[in-house]
Order: structure tokens, then C-alpha cells, then sequence
């Protein structure tokens, strides 16, 4: 058994790394690909919006037309809360579903985001992947037992169910060499399981197309970047040898489970292998965002309260924090400007909002945001140019250079085809340092590290996303450049199922007409 159409996904595996290492010996079967199969560098919009990568593989369409721009929780225009995006917010139909309607016999396992669907065959999600889309499930319902009953659960802290508690991925570890200890070893089990399952489902019919995903080499980025980059900050060059080789190790133990998969494709299956995105240093630039919008006065925080905040030293303030009884945190957040739900409060100008590794910023925009307080028009645009100044003015503490690569207007950016969901500012900060401590004329000297106990990520995302094909209509013509877009109507294409025009992807030119 086998499929028509086979895609397996690597989430956030870095291409630079499978390189050197298949350079090296150690990754065949992608040193295999990169000879025998179409090799495709990917454009995408991961340096500005960083989560909205598997939304726009799984629809085709770009997330800054959706509304989506932030999986954990993000703003939902008309509403005054933050909250976690659920699948009526938006128009998730993705080509599965499309293939699905169309008669196709369909699987899928935990391609990420993926929305609850009945398919025409099988759909598993968010049992095995970095962050969790909508809650655990399966179609149809019992196929997630049966799941768990052949290949046990999911070994990392990643599902979670509908009324659980607020899910954190891979994050459950603090950080510590002895919280991770165990971590290289709970990849190696993920994988195999992962494994299984997706030979498995494979094997159980003629599939025309079958879609599934390795969260693993997500993990292993995030958590033990600082092992493998003797740069980083964080760098423990006295670590086990299990972790300072933990990446690595991870990426062996995912090329041979990409070995075993394809060696359950027939010979006339076309297959699509998938880096989504990347991975490097995390150096921070986000975490300094709350405190900023409280010095540049667009906070609900009045001018006495920002005025005190701004001379109280970081220790001081997180002394505070911890000895404040919980019924006035709150209250007290509100006064402070660092509100849990600012866009609640009409004292709010502006706020910043949560966009992956990057920065964002939200205006409470009057017609837009239930309370809001800034007009449209000149003073909306008044307040968006200064933002984008003043973040333009942070230099580094230490060095003195500038600290943010882009501060850009997302309705310059995406024009008429931005959705009122995303924020009105975003930041890019450069990746080349360590941005923990600022400082300018207008807000002084502001400083947070990036990674601690609730937060202990020491790698996070790059912008390289590349693809492999091969197969009976694939013309093997090197390595060429597309988007991330495209692999949506390519699988259509390939599956004879017409390509929506609604779609912001093209088929990929390397694919051969068919002669049906």
C-alpha cells in the first residue's frame, strides 16, 4: 500500500543544518534528495509574521488575508480580548479538504494548525506536534484510540483537550540542564512513534494523497540550540554529550525515519518533502516591548505611574511582582500599563501583541476595537509613525548599534488585502546580537532578558524553507525558487483536482502536465 501523493513535513528543521550535516555523512537519505529529486528554495513571510508558516502550506493562501497571525493567542478585530484563535475565526480549508471533496482518498497526521474536518478517509491532529493547534482529536473520532492503543502516547507535553489546561508545547521544561536532560532521548521515543504511526496509516490502503509531519527537530531547536552554538549566550560547553550533540542526534533519528517512510512509497508515488522553516539563535527584542509602550506613553498607564515605573530598577519591580496579592495583580497591571487585555481599557493607545520572535503592536482604534480611543485618520497615522521612529532609535546598551533590522505600517505592507485582525506595527529585531538592554533619549534605558523559567527557548525561528520532488511528473531541473504558497496547487495538481482561484499560490512550473 502507498499513496498517489505522499508530503512529509519537517517543522522548523534548518536547511543549512540538514546541508552540513549531509555534508558530513550523517544525513543519507537528505543527501539522497538533494541528488535525486527537484530541490526548491522557498520564499515566505516568516520574517514578518513567523507562526503563520503552516497556515499558508495548508491553505495556500496568505494568513495576513486570514486574520491570523499568532496560534497561541492573538487580537480578533470587534473583540476587546486577547484569545487563543479557534477554527470559526477563519477560513482554514486546506487542500486536503479540497482533494477530500473531490473524491480523493485522504490522510492526514498532524500536519500543524490543521482545523478539525470530516475527511474521505482519515485525519489525526495535534497528537504529536510542537504547539497545539485546536485540541487533540481525530477523524473519525475513534481512529485517535485506536492510535493510542497500537502506538502509545505522544512522549513530549504537547496535546492537550478542549477543557484542559492553557498548552504550552515543548516549553513544559524550564530551561535547566537538569530539566533537559532527559529531553534528547524523549525526541529519539517521539520519533520512532511518530514513525510507526505514519507507516501505519500508510500501509492500510492506496491513499491518493497522504500528508504528515515531524515535530521533533521544532523541539530540539528551540530547547537545545545553546548546546550545538558555541555563540550563544546561554552555551554550556560543560554539558553531557547527549546534549551538546542533542540537535544533531535529532536530525540523524529524523533522516532515518524519513528513510523508512519513503521506503513505503511505491514507485509511482510523487513525493513532496518539506522544510517549513528554520531555526537560529534566539536574541530577543520582544520581551522589552511592555516596558517600552509604557515609556513612550501609549499604555493605560498615567504619566505619574509611568514616571515612578521608569525609575524603579527591573528587580525592584519583579520584587514587587511576586509579594502583590493575586486579587490585585490586575488592577494593579492596569494602572501599570502592562494590562493582561489593554484593548479592554479606553486609557489604552497602543499595545503590544505577541507575533513569534518578532515584535508587534496593536492601535486601540476606534471603529475597529470595541473600546477604542485613537481616531482614524491623521491621529491613527500620527501614532503608527512615531512608533515606527521611535523603535528606530533603540540602540544596544553595550554597543550603541541599532538594535531593530525593520519597523514597518502592516497597512503599508499588505495593503488592502490586510486583514483588521493583524497588528498595526511590526518589529523586526536583528539576529546578529543579543537585544536584552536598550536605550534611548526618549525612554531611557530598558532591559529584559529573553529567556527565562516561563520563556526558556534559546533558539527560535529563521525565514529558510526548502522542498524536495520527485516522481513520474516531476522534472528534475536543480534547484529552483518558488513559495511556500505553491505547494498547496502543486498537490492539487498532481492530485487532478482543479486549483481554486481563491488560492494565492501557483503550481510549481517543475511539475509535468498530465497526459489523463
Amino acid at each position: 500500500m502507498s499513496a498517489k501523493v505522499l508530503i512529509i513535513g519537517f517543522d522548523a528543521v534548518e536547511a543549512t543544518l540538514v546541508d552540513r550535516w549531509a555534508d558530513e555523512g550523517l544525513l543519507p537519505t537528505f543527501a539522497s534528495l538533494r541528488e535525486r529529486a527537484a530541490q526548491v528554495e522557498m520564499d515566505n513571510d516568516v520574517e514578518r509574521m513567523p507562526d503563520t508558516i503552516w497556515i499558508e502550506i495548508g491553505t495556500g493562501r496568505r494568513a495576513s488575508k486570514l486574520g491570523w497571525y499568532w496560534r497561541p493567542e492573538q487580537a480578533h478585530a470587534g473583540e476587546a480580548e486577547i484569545r487563543a484563535n479557534e477554527p470559526e475565526d477563519f477560513d482554514l480549508t486546506a487542500f486536503w479538504t479540497l482533494a477530500s471533496d473531490a473524491g480523493k482518498r485522504v490522510a492526514v497526521l498532524d500536519a500543524p494548525a490543521a482545523a478539525p474536518a470530516e475527511l474521505n478517509g482519515v485525519l489525526i491532529r495535534d497528537w504529536g506536534i510542537h504547539s497545539p493547534g485546536f485540541g487533540i482529536g481525530s477523524w473519525p473520532p475513534e481512529l485517535l484510540d485506536e492510535l493510542r492503543a497500537r502506538h502509545g502516547d505522544y512522549p513530549l507535553p504537547h496535546s492537550w483537550e478542549p477543557d484542559g489546561p492553557k498548552p504550552i508545547g515543548c516549553d513544559a521544561p524550564e530551561g535547566s540542564r537538569e530539566a533537559l536532560l532527559d529531553f534528547p532521548s524523549v525526541l529519539a521515543e517521539a520519533i520512532d512513534r511518530k514513525t510507526a504511526a505514519i507507516t501505519d496509516l500508510l500501509d492500510r490502503e492506496e491513499w491518493d494523497l497522504f500528508v504528515a509531519a515531524f515535530a521533533e527537530g521544532h523541539c530540539a531547536g528551540h530547547q537545545l540550540w545553546h548546546f550545538l552554538d558555541e555563540s550563544s549566550p546561554w552555551h554550556d560547553p560543560d554539558a553531557p554529550e547527549t546534549l551538546r550533540n542533542g540537535m544533531r542526534d535529532t536530525y540523524v533519528r529524523l533522516d532515518a525515519a524519513l528513510a523508512r517512510v519513503l521506503e513505503h512509497a511505491g514507485e509511482d508515488t510523487t513525493v513532496m518533502v518539506v522544510l517549513s522553516h528554520g531555526m537560529g539563535p534566539s536574541q530577543g527584542g520582544f520581551q522589552l516591548l511592555p516596558e517600552l509602550m509604557v515609556r513612550l506613553g501609549y499604555s493605560s498607564a498615567p504619566a505619574a505611574a509611568r514616571s515612578i515605573r521608569a525609575r524603579l530598577p527591573r528587580p525592584v519591580r519583579q520584587a514587587i511582582k511576586a509579594v502583590v496579592p493575586a486579587r490585585l495583580k490586575d488592577p494593579l497591571k492596569d494602572k501599570l500599563g502592562t494590562s493582561s487585555h489593554p484593548f479592554a481599557l479606553t486609557q489604552t493607545k497602543a499595545a503590544c501583541v505577541r507575533c513569534g520572535v518578532n515584535g508587534a503592536i496593536r492601535v486601540n482604534l476606534k471603529g475597529r476595537d470595541p473600546n477604542g480611543s485613537v481616531e482614524p485618520g491623521a491621529e491613527y497615522d500620527a501614532i503608527c509613525d512615531d512608533l515606527v521612529q521611535a523603535l528606530g532609535e533603540l540602540r544596544d546598551k553595550e554597543t550603541g548599534k541599532p538594535v531593530v533590522e525593520e519597523a514597518f505600517r502592516t497597512d503599508r505592507a499588505y495593503g488592502a488585502d490586510g486583514h483588521p485582525n493583524l497588528p498595526d506595527v511590526i518589529i523586526r529585531f536583528r539576529r546578529d546580537l543579543p537585544v536584552w538592554s536598550v536605550t534611548s533619549d526618549r525612554v531611557g534605558t530598558v532591559s529584559e532578558p529573553p529567556r527565562n523559567r516561563e520563556f526558556p527557548r534559546s533558539g527560535d525561528h529563521t525565514a529558510n524553507s526548502r522542498a524536495w520532488l520527485f516522481g513520474p511528473r516531476v522534472e528534475n531541473a536543480g534547484t529552483q525558487r518558488a513559495n511556500l504558497l505553491d505547494i498547496a496547487p502543486t498537490a492539487l495538481e498532481l492530485l487532478g483536482v482543479p486549483v481554486p482561484e481563491t488560492l494565492d499560490g501557483t503550481v510549481l512550473p517543475l511539475v509535468r502536465p498530465s497526459l489523463v
